[in-house]
């Protein structure tokens, strides 16, 4: 998931790899946007998606499983890969 916020425009997408590669949009997005606070030193976002999507670009969650989640942000308005961390 990528959620980029440029001025007003807030959107989020489902992207997947399947290595450290920069991500490829996934040709369904199961990603909904709930809630955004965008405040002066933090950035809280809240979103969904069901656990089974269906999709066979996502994985399966399972309620109660630790998942990791990778995090990075710019000053700038468009996200470019990083490289591998």
């Amino acid at each position: 998931t990528i959620i980029e916020i440029n001025g007003s425009n807030i959107t989020a997408r489902d992207y997947w790899s399947t290595s450290l590669i920069k991500p490829t949009l996934d040709t369904k997005n199961d990603i909904k946007l709930l809630e955004l606070d965008d405040g002066q030193n933090y950035v809280r976002v809240k979103f969904e998606r069901n656990l089974d999507t269906q999709d066979q670009q996502d994985n399966v969650l399972v309620e109660n499983e630790t998942r990791n989640f990778s995090l990075a942000w710019r000053n700038q308005p468009r996200l470019s890969f990083h490289g591998g961390n």
